[in-house]
């Protein structure tokens, strides 16, 4: 195989893989709030809600 050249992704996804959990443990601080039951998942712009609701 050349030096440089693209891998196949199964190989580097393989690799990715063996990592054993998070490289540094999670702080309270910057851990995301819990979602409560009914929020959308994402945002709509209000151009398109405007356009939706008329």
């Amino acid at each position: 195989m050349e030096t440089g050249a693209a891998q196949p992704q199964t190989k580097v996804f393989e690799r990715s893989e063996k990592t054993a959990g998070p490289s540094r443990p999670a702080s309270q601080c910057t851990a995301r709030p819990e979602r409560s039951e009914g929020q959308p998942q994402k945002k709509r712009s209000k151009k398109i809600n405007k356009i939706l609701l008329h």
